[in-house]
C-alpha cells in the first residue's frame, strides 16, 4: 500500500512538472481568474451584510451611503458571470492543448522504442493506459489542486464570517466537506483500480472492433464466417464493463 502511494505521488509529481512546462501563460490566466472567482463571492457576502446592516438601522434608499453597496452588488454579479465565462473558455483551450501535448509526448516515446517492445503485450497495456489517461488525467490533477486550494481560501473566509455570527455553525459546515472528501477519495481509488485492471480487456475490445468494422480485416472475417463469434466476444467484454460501472 505504501509503495502504491509513493508510486502515485511520483507519478503525480512527473505529470505536474510536464503540465507546468506546457502553456504556462494559460495556466497563469486560469490561476488569476480562479482568484477572482473565489474573491468576488466573498466580497459579495460582506457587501450584502453591509446593505442589510444599513437597512436595519433605518437608512433610506434615497441616501447616498446606500447607493455604493447596491451598485457594487450589481457590478459584482456581472463581474462574476464574466469571470466564470472567461475562465471556462480559457480552461477549455488549455485542456485541449494539454491533451495534444501529452499525446505528442506519447508518440515521441513510441517512435524511440525497439521492435521487440511492440511484441510485448505489457507494452500495449501501458500505451493503452497512457492514451486513455492523457485525455483527462493531467488537467484533472491541475484542476483538483486549484479547486482544493481555492476551496480552502473560501472556507477560511466564510468561517471568519460565521465565527462572528454563530460559531457553532462552523462545526456543521466543516464536517460535511470532510465526509464528502473521504467518500470521493474512496470512489476515486476504486475507479483507478478498475481502469488499471481492465486495460487488457479494453485493448481486446478495441481489437475486436477493429476486426469487425475496418476494411483491412472485413474480407477474412466474412470468409471464415466469424462475425457472430467476434460480436459475442465483444459483447461479453462490454457487458462486463457495464456491470463494473454499476457497482
Amino acid at each position: 500500500m505504501k509503495q502504491d502511494k509513493y508510486a502515485s505521488l511520483v507519478s503525480i509529481k512527473k505529470i505536474l512538472k510536464m503540465t507546468f512546462s506546457f502553456g504556462k501563460k494559460k495556466l497563469i490566466y486560469i490561476f488569476l481568474l480562479s482568484i477572482l472567482s473565489t474573491l468576488l463571492p466573498i466580497i459579495s457576502v460582506f457587501n450584502t451584510q453591509m446593505i442589510i446592516n444599513l437597512i436595519q438601522v433605518g437608512t433610506s434608499f434615497k441616501e447616498q451611503i446606500l447607493w455604493f453597496p447596491l451598485i457594487l452588488f450589481v457590478v459584482i454579479g456581472i463581474a462574476s458571470d464574466g469571470v466564470e465565462s472567461l475562465k471556462a473558455y480559457i480552461t477549455g483551450i488549455y485542456s485541449d492543448y494539454l491533451i495534444f501535448k501529452f499525446n505528442e509526448k506519447i508518440l515521441t516515446v513510441a517512435t524511440k522504442l525497439e521492435l521487440q517492445d511492440f511484441e510485448n503485450p505489457d507494452y500495449y497495456d501501458l500505451m493503452q493506459r497512457a492514451e486513455v489517461e492523457a485525455s483527462s488525467r493531467p488537467f484533472a490533477i491541475i484542476n483538483s489542486l486549484l479547486t482544493i486550494f481555492f476551496s480552502l481560501v473560501t472556507i477560511i473566509s466564510y468561517v471568519l464570517v460565521l465565527f462572528f455570527w454563530k460559531w457553532w455553525t462552523i462545526i456543521i459546515i466543516m464536517a460535511l466537506p470532510i465526509v464528502t472528501s473521504l467518500h470521493f477519495k474512496k470512489i476515486s481509488r476504486a475507479e483507478h483500480k478498475v481502469i488499471v485492471e481492465r486495460t487488457s480487456l479494453e485493448r481486446k475490445s478495441w481489437y475486436l472492433e477493429d476486426l469487425l468494422n475496418k476494411d483491412t480485416n472485413v474480407k477474412e472475417v466474412k470468409l471464415f464466417n466469424l462475425e457472430e463469434y467476434l460480436k459475442n466476444k465483444y459483447r461479453i467484454i462490454r457487458k462486463k464493463f457495464l456491470t463494473q460501472n454499476r457497482m
